[in-house]
């Protein structure tokens, strides 16, 4: 069976907690980002090294979220959410409250 019969691409190696720092970047790099230093490289690196431990499967969803996590520990921070309240019932409209601080 090929990866194309079932809906993907094409073969992707699986990353995981022995996948190297070569794999991480290869990997990264298809997801279209660039890291400006190497020091940003070893960073996403090291959180994703932790992340691995954690979990079987490191998925592209995953990836992305480590190297757009740096970006929200800056201090461009323009909205915060602090809390947010749903509430839906049967035959009524859902509404919700937000607070941004």
């Amino acid at each position: 069976m090929r990866a194309e019969d079932v809906g993907w691409s094409a073969n992707r190696m699986v990353l995981g907690k022995h996948s190297g720092r070569n794999a991480f970047k290869s990997r990264i790099t298809e997801l279209g980002f660039d890291f400006t230093s190497e020091e940003e490289l070893n960073d996403a690196f090291s959180r994703f090294k932790q992340l691995a431990d954690k979990k079987h499967e490191i998925f592209d969803e995953d990836l992305q979220a480590l190297i757009s996590e740096a970006g929200f520990e800056s201090e461009d921070e323009y909205v915060k959410l602090i809390a947010l309240h749903v509430c839906s019932e049967t035959a009524k409209y859902p509404t919700q409250k937000s607070l941004c601080g």
